[in-house]
């Protein structure tokens, strides 16, 4: 059984002064994974573009171009953070 911290948005009237003021408050609850479910181990690990860098013996505008022209597979977190699967780049490049 794997348990994961899940945030959620309620929101919540406040009284203060003569009226009510609604506001949007995140709070984190608990969630069960129940067990049998695929993702019950722990994700693995990504890579920085520096650690894929220096683990595949390249400069990181080298990693940098692979990733561009779609040589290397990466995952975009946000719209400028960049990482990296070991086992993905393991498959493509038979590296271990």
């Amino acid at each position: 059984m794997s348990v994961f911290s899940v945030t959620t948005n309620t929101r919540v009237d406040v009284g203060i002064g003569y009226g009510l003021t609604r506001l949007d408050v995140l709070t984190r609850v608990p969630f069960v994974l129940p067990s049998g479910m695929p993702n019950e181990q722990s994700p693995e690990p990504l890579l920085k573009p520096k650690e894929v860098a220096r683990w595949l013996n390249l400069t990181e505008r080298g990693v940098q171009n692979m990733t561009a022209n779609g040589t290397l597979p990466a995952i975009k977190i946000g719209r400028r953070v960049l990482r990296y699967k070991r086992t993905e780049i393991e498959q493509k490049f038979r590296v271990k």
